[in-house]
């Protein structure tokens, strides 16, 4: 009897994953330029049954002021269900299937961040091997001000933009990646070790992006 080779499923890049999802967003960077995420905002997102195959991104989706009502989320073992918060974020990670379901108008701003740029930072901040790097599911988390501060921004940029643009939404998306690995993902040695030391960023670089948050 021959057996019946299985193939992983594809994961999904950022304009695959369009494919998938029921309602078009009003702004994308994907005409900007901008390396290593995706950045997608719809002020009037419309209730939806959305269902994600694997996606080979970090998926960030944050909320505005106007939450989903009666959300059903459901991605690797953990589920959600209630309204959604103001000012917090949902995290899937790469290579899961997610499964989302809300019954209003809602606010959302989607970023989907690449793994070539979270091995880089994870390599050149953390020293780190970007495969013992895990970010679990997160449902509607305000733990970390930085993250939100910079998600915000980098919502800020896609929406007014201006001259340099390319070049401080890619600074964020470093910042970014720094916090999230920081304060959101499960970081192992070649021991098996949680470790906890703290990555950085040039000290120029990183005060000029947090000079840009604040401002």
């Amino acid at each position: 009897m021959m057996t019946r080779k299985v193939h992983p499923p594809k994961l999904l890049n950022p304009d695959d994953r369009l494919r998938h999802v029921p309602f078009a967003f009003q702004h994308t960077s994907a005409m900007l330029g901008w390396r290593g995420l995706r950045v997608e905002h719809d002020p009037q997102q419309p209730p939806s049954d959305l269902v994600h195959p694997p996606l080979e991104c970090l998926l960030i989706i944050f909320n505005g002021e106007t939450v989903p009502e009666r959300a059903d989320h459901f991605c690797d073992d953990g589920r959600y269900q209630g309204d959604g918060l103001p000012h917090t974020m949902t995290l899937v990670p790469p290579g899961v299937e997610s499964r989302r379901r809300w019954h209003n108008t809602c606010d959302s701003t989607q970023y989907q961040l690449s793994p070539a740029l979270i091995a880089k930072v994870a390599e050149e901040a953390f020293d780190l091997d970007p495969a013992r790097i895990h970010f679990p599911v997160r449902y509607y988390d305000q733990s970390s001000p930085e993250v939100i501060a910079t998600l915000t921004a980098l919502r800020r940029e896609l929406l007014a933009g201006g001259p340099g643009g390319r070049l401080c939404a890619e600074s964020l998306a470093n910042v970014l990646v720094v916090h999230l690995i920081r304060q959101m993902s499960n970081r192992q040695d070649s021991n098996g070790a949680i470790r906890g030391s703290g990555g950085r960023l040039a000290r120029p670089a990183l005060r000029a992006v947090e000079e840009y948050i604040h401002a």
